[in-house]
């Protein structure tokens, strides 16, 4: 049975069964009258807590909450203090000075250092947040309080950088005396919440609430599920089973029983084609013929067929992170015709045919799928091929792939950077190197004017546009459903990151 049927039966089955889970659950469960004892369901295996190598959604959702940062995200993902009590900047903007809370200690007891932020930022460095950090030219910890940073440049973002998963706080004396892999097997928490028992890869992973943590989380454990099976992670939450669910089938919206609040999950991002242009023969290796397949887009319907019509259609990066201008052409709108005209201007007027991978996440096989057929009305062959996103992740790493559908996330300047500034994850995934377009992505990221920077970032996506690395589809949107009051467990907003609720000890 092809691709195609399969998701088609499962839409319609999962619907159906759903359905009826929810009728019975809705007469037999009530609203969650404890929620000290939270499990959250994921769409694969936590496989790596260390914030200096490569992570999925699976990975950062958990390892933000058991680690320390110096800044978190609020649920309007604003910057906000977290381990630091205050952080100044001078006039030039060139020395970032921050001083830690007092008393700060992990889990087991050990001081939380100055030193420890330095250490994170020498691991940062060589792993996929290390652009980020570019402009740090220098790192000190004058004592065991005071974190002084030295930039190149004015960093208007530098607090956003600090909130994300890559300056996470951990005793470097552990680190250096055990080593990162082992170490990070299981590591003590400066966070909201420590790990108690998990295997990398394994089926869960169990925390509690970090006694030590500055404020006091209002549970008492989270378990952290895989639960790779779409279906399956439906009915749980339908049943009760699970408390909350990061990522559920589209299929499913409308079918929960009353005490489930589902609601779509805005992650400040952009469903994109990623091509690799190391390929340096066929059709993709044609700028042209990646033109062509932008133009054949029909994002709208992608969005209502795919998505249940919750996300925005793209008609440029940034469209859907926050109100930028359309910058591709005809507004993203779909052109066969222009695709057409296009393609009989190269070396394959009348069509070819080419891999396109995609993850094995709510939606995007089937997004992959309406792709493929809008190719099929000028003559393109999309032979779709949903992976995992562990084979996913490797094959962006290695370049085995020609095409992979699948989406970034970020605030404008961070996620212009992902896409375009070499080192970092979907940069080095393209294989994407101009300098014309990094340098508007650096000038507008220095900038602190809002207007300018507009520009600025418009202006690189029209420059990117001409290479096409990524092609914009729709807004990255996830659906989730939770048992639980928004103050126990909510989400950051845009974004996929969680907020464990705390209150004053």
């Amino acid at each position: 049975m092809s691709w195609e049927k399969r998701l088609r039966r499962f839409a319609v089955f999962a619907l159906v069964g759903l359905l009826a889970v929810a009728a019975a659950a809705s007469s037999s469960l009530g609203a969650r009258q404890d929620s000290s004892k939270v499990r959250i369901g994921l769409s694969g295996p936590t496989n790596t807590l260390d914030p200096a190598t490569g992570q999925t959604a699976s990975d950062y959702i958990p390892n933000i909450l058991v680690s320390g940062q110096l800044y978190r995200w609020n649920r309007k993902r604003v910057p906000e203090l977290d381990l630091l009590a205050s952080s100044k900047v001078s006039k030039d903007e060139r020395t970032v000075t921050q001083t830690l809370k007092l008393g700060l200690k992990y889990s087991d007891g050990t001081p939380v250092v100055a030193q420890d932020a330095v250490y994170s930022l020498e691991r940062a460095r060589k792993g996929p947040g290390g652009p980020f950090f570019r402009r740090v030219k220098s790192v000190t910890a004058p004592n065991d309080l005071t974190i002084v940073w030295k930039l190149t440049a004015p960093y208007p973002d530098f607090p956003d950088a600090l909130s994300q998963q890559y300056i996470l706080l951990h005793p470097w004396k552990q680190i250096e005396a055990k080593g990162a892999a082992e170490y990070f097997k299981k590591p003590v928490s400066a966070g909201p919440l420590v790990v108690t028992n998990w295997i990398p890869g394994g089926p869960s992973l169990m925390t509690t609430a970090n006694p030590n943590y500055w404020r006091a989380p209002v549970v008492e454990s989270v378990e952290f599920v895989a639960v790779q099976d779409l279906t399956s992670r439906a009915l749980q939450l339908s049943q009760g089973a699970l408390d909350f669910v990061a990522d559920l089938p589209f299929a499913a919206k409308g079918t929960f029983p009353s005490e489930v609040r589902q609601f779509a999950q805005p992650q400040a991002g952009m469903f994109h084609i990623t091509t690799n242009l190391s390929k340096t023969t066929g059709p993709l290796s044609d700028p042209r013929i990646r033109q062509v397949i932008s133009l054949a887009m029909d994002r709208a319907n992608v969005a209502e067929k795919a998505y249940a019509g919750l996300p925005k259609p793209g008609c440029s990066q940034l469209y859907a992170v926050e109100p930028y201008s359309c910058t591709l052409p005809f507004d993203g709108v779909q052109n066969l015709a222009a695709a057409r005209a296009l393609l009989k201007q190269t070396a394959y007027p009348k069509g070819f045919s080419f891999e396109l991978q995609v993850w094995i996440r709510p939606g995007w096989p089937e997004a992959a799928l309406l792709i493929a057929q809008d190719l099929a009305k000028i003559g393109i062959t999309a032979q779709v091929s949903p992976i995992e996103a562990a084979v996913a992740t490797a094959n962006l790493a290695s370049g085995n792939f020609e095409a992979q559908y699948s989406g970034n996330v970020g605030s404008p300047s961070f996620f212009l950077q992902n896409l375009y500034y070499p080192g970092t994850f979907w940069a080095s995934a393209a294989r994407f190197k101009d300098r014309q377009t990094v340098k508007l992505v650096d000038r507008g990221t220095l900038t602190p004017d809002p207007a300018r920077r507009k520009r600025l970032f418009e202006a690189a996506e029209r420059s990117a546009y001409k290479i096409m690395p990524h092609i914009p589809i729709v807004e990255r949107v996830v659906f989730r459903g939770s048992r639980l009051p928004d103050s126990v467990l909510g989400s950051v907003t845009p974004g996929e990151v969680l907020i464990i609720g705390t209150r004053a000890r």
